[in-house]
């Protein structure tokens, strides 16, 4: 059987599960034994990078450092916390726990990540499994320990068999093409559970199209969400301001119900009103990102249909978020995440996607090259302008993308 690794195309889907209450039992345990891994690894870990500080290590430190170095396996620690070796508690879940936690780390050394921290107590359950293919030849969606056993149910470790609904129909019409490698069971704020699915296998999951050669770029403005170098211009759809009266309305409330349950002494786990209106304000929240997240899914897919080549301008998050004034206007929209799905949606249909430096794209003329200076540069206000050198009529925004394309032809050049 061909390893995850050596797999060249990999796709992901989410599908929605409805378990029982005995099985809901089920994943909450299996959840909290991840997190409490998860969090002892922290621990120990943190633990060890201030013993090792010590320049001149005495005895006592000495066989600490062996002592909670041996610590660190699951199985060990599984022996150290009985309640973790309960026949309820999937052992590949305390192992995944810990292989989650090294590639934080190693995200986080090679810069890609932030520092791993422990995982806080909330609403959401989360747990990761690895699927298993013992003494398979051939893996696919049907054989290993996670496998579908018909178009609508999925059998987990012991959880057993789930009912499910969304994509996975459209898969498990080549299922011996395909391999689960990973899945990630999660209960949301409002108590609906998803199943996550990594899936990889030797053919692309998406038939490509060879599309005719259309390199476009893309300009990213609070004018609009963003306009193209062909002239298409796509309006923001302005998420946060739909919802913004409601969700206010719902937080007043909440707070309300909060004050009088620490008036009552009443622990908020158990105050009925006060957990009506939290899943109130949750189902807000959830309907606002999966209003986001279904459009930008739509939008990228549809630009990599029809273009080949797309530049970018380069957008840091943590730039655009120093300004409070104006990070709600970077947060509104989701350019960061439509960048991140551009570039993996470009490898999903063999298409190109880089992005560039914005410098100076909006005052450069996309016909000469003139840059703007001293009292010529544009204000925000204006959104057209003459070229004084070549008497050229530009649209601001459009001009704008037509630099950033040419930056990045020079870039693939």
């Amino acid at each position: 059987m061909s390893d995850f690794g050596q797999l060249p195309y990999r796709f992901g889907i989410k599908v929605r599960i409805y378990p029982s209450d005995q099985q809901k039992k089920l994943i909450k345990r299996n959840a909290e034994a991840y997190r409490f891994v998860y969090n002892e690894h922290h621990a120990i870990q943190q633990r060890l990078e201030h013993l090792h500080q010590i320049k001149h290590p005495p005895t006592k430190v000495h066989t600490l450092i062996q002592h909670l170095t041996k610590s660190l396996d699951y199985q060990r620690m599984a022996l150290n916390h009985p309640f973790l070796a309960d026949s309820r508690i999937d052992a590949h879940v305390r192992l995944q726990a810990i292989i989650d936690y090294h590639d934080r780390q190693m995200a986080y050394q090679l810069g890609q990540a932030k520092r791993p921290h422990f995982l806080r107590k909330s609403y959401t359950w989360r747990y990761q499994l690895a699927c298993q293919y013992h003494h398979r030849r051939h893996g696919s969606l049907r054989n290993g320990s996670i496998a579908f056993t018909d178009t609508h149910h999925v059998t987990l470790p012991i959880i057993g068999r789930l009912r499910v609904a969304g994509s996975q129909r459209r898969l498990l019409s080549r299922e011996a093409l395909i391999q689960i490698t990973l899945v990630t069971l999660t209960k949301d704020a409002i108590n609906h559970y998803y199943l996550s699915l990594q899936l990889s296998s030797p053919v692309p999951f998406v038939q490509h199209v060879d599309a005719q050669p259309h390199p476009v770029g893309i300009d990213l403005n609070t004018a609009n969400f963003l306009t193209t170098s062909t002239g298409r211009t796509v309006a923001s759809p302005h998420f946060n301001r739909r919802l913004s009266s409601r969700f206010k309305r719902a937080v007043r409330r909440l707070d309300l119900q909060r004050h009088l349950a620490q008036k009552e002494r009443r622990p908020l786990r158990t105050a009925k009103n006060y957990q009506k209106q939290r899943q109130c304000v949750a189902k807000l929240l959830i309907k606002l990102h999966q209003q986001r997240e279904n459009f930008l899914q739509q939008l990228s897919t549809q630009i990599f249909r029809y273009h080949d080549f797309v530049v970018a301008e380069e957008l840091r998050g943590q730039d655009t978020a120093r300004n409070y004034a104006m990070s709600w206007r970077f947060r509104d929209p989701g350019w960061i995440s439509l960048l991140s799905m551009l570039h993996y949606k470009a490898q999903l249909y063999g298409r190109t996607f880089i992005t560039v430096d914005p410098v100076s794209t909006t005052q450069t003329c996309s016909h000469c090259g003139y840059v703007l200076h001293g009292q010529q540069k544009l204000t925000c206000r204006e959104r057209t302008w003459w070229c004084p050198h070549c008497l050229t009529f530009h649209r601001r925004d459009q001009n704008a993308a037509q630099n950033i394309l040419n930056r990045g032809l020079l870039c693939l050049a």
